[in-house]
């Protein structure tokens, strides 16, 4: 019989990258995570602002190293090739805020979106409200939510250039 337990292990080790591993090592020896397969910003909320009001997508990640939710959300769904890629293809700024010290910035952040924990997540998005996630994200709605975003984001840059050139 194998109980709920020994299936929970494997899961929870595979999530958290097992705590091992050469890259790990290195990660370590370097006095850091290691490096991902996203380029992430620090988050600095009126940078993000800024570029979302200037056409650009801006994911937020607001994440700790002591938050396992955090965690498995980033293994499993941000740094996999398929959000990269998609980040890539809609140039899509991705900003990082730890709160891993429970920084009063993020705080404040958190507190303007409802929110007082985490994992959480937020899509600025050129011409319409900052998009929020669920705290357990999934492939799909990142894809979908940053998809959506850009499209709507080039009707808007088309509608502007066109009224630019009348």
């Amino acid at each position: 019989r194998v109980s709920a337990l020994g299936l929970a292990v494997p899961v929870v080790a595979a999530a958290c990258g097992n705590g091992g591993g050469a890259e790990a090592g290195a990660a370590a020896a370097r006095g850091g995570e290691p490096a991902g397969l996203i380029d992430w910003e620090v988050f600095d909320q009126a940078r993000a602002e800024e570029l979302a009001a200037a056409g650009s997508l801006v994911f937020v990640d607001v994440t700790a190293d002591w938050c396992f939710t955090c965690k498995t959300n980033e293994r499993l769904v941000l740094e996999t090739e398929e959000i990269a890629a998609l980040f890539a293809e809609h140039a899509v700024v991705a900003m990082k805020a730890d709160w891993t010290n429970q920084d009063p910035a993020i705080a404040a952040f958190l507190a303007e979106h409802g929110r007082y924990s985490i994992p959480f997540y937020l899509l600025y998005r050129p011409g319409a409200p900052p998009l929020p996630f669920s705290e357990l994200l999934t492939k799909p709605a990142v894809a979908g939510a940053v998809a959506e975003a850009a499209s709507r984001s080039a009707r808007l840059g088309g509608a502007r250039d066109a009224a630019a050139g009348s």
